[in-house]
This record gives C-alpha cells, sequence and structure tokens, in this order.
C-alpha cells in the first residue's frame, strides 16, 4: 500500500469533478476509497496512479460514443 492521498489531489489526478469520481468508483472504473477517520477518507496513491497509467492519453470517442457510456454509468 502507497500513501493515502486526500480528495483534492486525486480530483487533479484523475482530472473530473467529485460527483464523475463517485460514478467511476460505484461503476468499479476508480480505486475505492477507505475510510481513515470518522468523517475522512482517503484513496490509495499506488491503486490511483496504476488507474492512471491505464487510461488512454486521449479519447477518440465520438459524441454518441460518450453519451451511450454515460447513460450506462
Amino acid at each position: 500500500m502507497g500513501r493515502m492521498i486526500r480528495l483534492a489531489e486525486v480530483l487533479s489526478v484523475a482530472g473530473c469533478s467529485e460527483a464523475t469520481l463517485w460514478r467511476w468508483e460505484r461503476a468499479g472504473l476508480f480505486p475505492r476509497r477507505r475510510r481513515i477517520g470518522l468523517r475522512a477518507v482517503a484513496w490509495d496513491s499506488e491503486e490511483v496512479e496504476e488507474w492512471r497509467r491505464t487510461r488512454p492519453l486521449c479519447s477518440t470517442a465520438t459524441v454518441g460514443e460518450v453519451g451511450e457510456v454515460r447513460a450506462a454509468l
């Protein structure tokens, strides 16, 4: 397990909104957050980095395909 990173850093790495991150987690497309305190969560930096390495550098999806992916989530 790597160091634990908080939401602001995860959002910076993922390049998405908090709501999108939550949907990705629920769909199994992003590593799950872990509770580190009563009101605090964080992500394993190694898991987030592995996710980042496996993402395509850019999207070649058409607008219709993006809509279909969003509808599936």
